[in-house]
């Protein structure tokens, strides 16, 4: 039977594990991908950030590092404008920054990892509840990394096998769910990211004052802030 090695080999995108995280989130963006492992200097596998895990982080940031701040005894004309720098210096605000400290840090797509000689029938089943696994080899080197993504691509490529599924109506597979959680247009982006956390979910959905449809917010939507300019 086929084993997790036998997969087609791709290219991996990895962050170091001293990567500060705003250049992880720039790596993320620049790839187009949702996540990526974190490896030691060895190759080992440590960790992984998604941008859910960004998304908690810039609204966490926000409120910590001013606390930090205070702290310090910073007056408040110079708290914000001072993030940067005092990151650099100060051990505390370096630790929020660092990409292995906020592995998994929104506790909802935990990490997995799986050995690369494990079976196929295993993955499969990883992949039904979690987002990605990580397969390693014995000595916990990462070798490949796979995503729910990389299922659906796959069965795209061979989508003919799969006509007595694909041409049923989606309200008779039994898919998606029914419990959507939704905001007001008017609402700050900042409390769609709240309501993602607090709830669990993947998205949610934007609707006008008459309750219909306008759009959707994702942790994906986390790539139109500006880096630079948050911190």
């Amino acid at each position: 039977s086929k084993v997790v090695s036998d997969l087609p080999p791709k290219i991996l995108v990895t962050l170091n594990v001293r990567l500060p995280m705003t250049k992880a989130l720039q790596t993320l963006f620049q790839n187009n991908i949702l996540s990526a492992p974190i490896i030691d200097d060895k190759g080992n596998f440590v960790g992984q950030v998604d941008l859910l895990d960004a998304v908690v982080f810039l609204v966490y940031f926000s409120k910590k590092t001013q606390e930090l701040l205070v702290d310090m005894g910073l007056p408040p004309e110079q708290r914000l404008v001072s993030v940067r720098k005092q990151s650099a210096k100060d051990e505390s605000l370096k630790k929020l920054f660092r990409v292995y400290e906020n592995a998994d840090f929104s506790g909802i797509n935990p990490t997995k990892t799986l050995i690369e000689d494990a079976p196929l029938s295993e993955l499969a089943k990883f992949l039904a509840m979690h987002h990605r696994v990580a397969i390693v080899d014995s000595k916990d080197r990462l070798v490949n990394y796979v995503t729910q993504s990389d299922c659906i691509k796959m069965v795209s490529k061979k989508i003919n096998r799969f006509q007595s599924g694909v041409n049923k109506p989606l309200s008779s597979l039994d898919i998606g769910s029914t419990n959507v959680v939704t905001i007001d247009l008017s609402s700050p982006v900042v409390e769609a990211f709240k309501l993602i956390v607090s709830h669990r979910v993947s998205s949610v959905v934007v609707a006008d004052s008459d309750g219909e449809f306008v759009n959707e917010i994702s942790p994906r939507d986390v790539r139109g802030i500006n880096l630079e300019t948050q911190f």
